[in-house]
């Protein structure tokens, strides 16, 4: 971690400094009023070297605001914000919180600082998006898009470092253990994000107002901070249902969660208050009932939403609130029916962790049946569009109700550019790969893209599969650019597969289509099963049918309805 280096000031000012071979960038900068020990602990630690980034989180007045007095020293330094952020900093109503806050934290805390700076020094001049990478030399800082705590907030992860640099969407860690909610904008945004951050599998973790924190501290923190999260807005709804005025709701807040956080000096009380009430305002914000269909093929459940004459904002976000099976209604996933100009209808499948999937072949099947029993469309030959192409879809009806469907999945990609795979070659088949050094072995592994990308491999013995030890490592393997699918499957007998998955951005499920049809062409690759016959693959939500040829993958299987339901979001 030598290129890494806390530039916390005072405890009172964030800073996290990466020195690569080429490049150096800083992230946030910190309160004005610490603007000159910071400038000095990033000068001794660049030892002549220029800065060439300030990276911000947000546009707070505790990150941002020493940016004139950095620009002073590093003239050439430029800016990198996301486009909320670029946008905040020309406002004329931002630059003066800035200078309010600055003004009275220095006073708060009887600093003398140099107020005279222009506020012209607050813009952006690299504009970062969600997945963007800047590269300083042989370190690479990649972009996560994590709102919640406002709109434009952002984290970083450098994956040669296995740093992940959060921001506070997650919560404030406080010294004695407690995470401290901090959402202002979104609830299921923030929660959305924690998700997204605990995904990157990080090693090192950097946390606002703490900079790096202990290995204990980093492996626990965004659980304790999706708890924390939760209990605040539950705390919030309480006290809303008892009939409590806003003055007497902000008043307990601060009680609550005031005196520890105003207590480590850091945080001014003012602004404390302005994030309480914004806080408590965007958890009472009126809620839009909305309806949804759970359904199921194999055991692959999912949300369903008739988005024909009904935009969703945030399917991301919304996904990450419905999926989850303790507080929300529960599911692998959400799905939006919507309508297409170039096909029946079109369906767009969001995973449990909020990341969009280019097709899902259980999801289809259920997309087929809710379109036709809810008499939307009345064809036993439909045709769906997908991020994956348009597909066709075969209906079997029983009693005026579908009961199975055959969909035409396309052709299976095997070209390493296609899946995609980090490997050579026309095709991998059963090619040896190490996925993790303490794993002791090697796994001959055959990519397939079916619109997902999947790697196969073949055991013995699926059952007794470590399947949450290894699956995640291959899901997040430098080898897969995209993560990808890890299908592990058993010969059963010709033209009989047993098998298990991890998918990307949902772990463990009970069933995925895609993967059974992946999982049948590598069998046949591999001389296991025979072309053109139809393949039982044996999944822990039930079985599907595959018949392979060179030319397209057919699949067949049972959707169920689960039932009809209401939530408010």
């Amino acid at each position: 971690m030598n290129r890494y280096i806390n530039c916390v000031a005072h405890g009172l000012s964030d800073g996290n400094l990466l020195i690569g071979e080429e490049r150096a960038a800083l992230f946030d900068c910190g309160m004005a009023i610490c603007a000159k020990d910071t400038i000095q602990i990033v000068k001794n630690a660049l030892a002549g070297r220029p800065l060439d980034y300030i990276i911000i989180t947000h546009a707070h007045y505790d990150h941002v605001g020493a940016l004139p007095f950095f620009r002073k020293e590093w003239p050439e330094v430029r800016l990198a914000a996301s486009e909320a952020g670029a946008a905040l900093l020309l406002k004329e109503t931002p630059r003066k919180v800035f200078r309010e806050f600055g003004g009275i934290a220095a006073k708060h805390l009887g600093i003398t600082f140099d107020a005279g700076y222009s506020d012209d020094a607050f813009h952006a001049d690299v504009i970062v998006k969600d997945g963007d990478s800047i590269p300083l030399g042989g370190l690479t800082v990649e972009a996560l898009e994590t709102p919640g705590h406002t709109r434009d907030s952002f984290s970083y992860f450098i994956p040669e470092l296995e740093l992940l640099i959060s921001n506070e969407s997650s919560g404030v860690l406080m010294p004695e253990g407690e995470v401290i909610p901090c959402y202002v904008t979104s609830y299921n945004d923030t929660m959305s994000s924690i998700k997204k951050c605990r995904s990157t599998h990080y090693k090192f973790l950097s946390l606002p107002h703490r900079g790096l924190v202990g290995e204990k501290d980093g492996k626990e923190f965004f659980d304790k901070a999706f708890a924390a999260n939760a209990v605040c807005r539950n705390f919030i709804l309480n006290m809303n249902a008892k009939g409590l005025s806003e003055e007497d709701m902000l008043e307990l807040y601060l009680d609550r969660y005031g005196k520890t956080l105003l207590s480590n000096s850091y945080q001014i009380k003012d602004a404390f208050v302005a994030n309480a009430k914004a806080t408590i305002e965007c958890t009472l914000r009126k809620h839009m009932k909305l309806h949804f269909t759970k359904m199921h093929g194999c055991g692959n459940d999912y949300i369903y939403i008739n988005s024909f004459d009904r935009d969703i904002d945030s399917p991301e976000s919304l996904s990450v609130f419905l999926s989850d099976r303790h507080t929300g209604v529960g599911g692998d996933g959400m799905v939006l029916i919507l309508r297409s100009d170039i096909a029946d209808a079109k369906m767009r499948m969001f995973n449990y962790d909020g990341s969009e999937a280019g097709m899902c072949g259980n999801a289809i099947r259920c997309v087929a049946k809710y379109l036709y029993d809810n008499n939307m469309i009345r064809k036993p030959h439909m045709r769906i569009e997908t991020l994956s192409g348009v597909k066709d879809l075969y209906l079997s009806i029983k009693n005026d109700l579908v009961s199975s469907v055959k969909v035409d999945m396309g052709q299976a990609k095997l070209r390493p550019e296609e899946v995609p795979v980090n490997l050579t070659g026309d095709n991998v088949i059963a090619r040896p790969v190490t996925i993790a050094d303490h794993a002791g072995q090697d796994y001959a592994v055959t990519c397939v893209s079916m619109g997902n990308p999947h790697a196969v491999v073949f055991c013995e013995n699926v059952d007794t599969f470590d399947m949450h030890g290894i699956g995640p490592l291959f899901e997040n393997h430098p080898l897969f650019p995209d993560r990808v699918n890890a299908e592990f499957v058993e010969l059963v007998g010709r033209n009989h597969l047993k098998m298990r998955v991890w998918e990307r951005g949902r772990g463990e499920s009970q069933a995925c289509g895609t993967g059974a049809c992946a999982s049948a062409v590598a069998a046949v690759l591999n001389g296991y099963c025979d072309t053109g016959a139809d393949i039982k693959v044996q999944l822990p939500g039930g079985n599907l049918i595959i018949h392979y040829t060179d030319e397209t993958v057919f699949m067949t299987g049972g959707c169920v309805k689960v039932f009809d339901g209401t939530v408010d979001v």
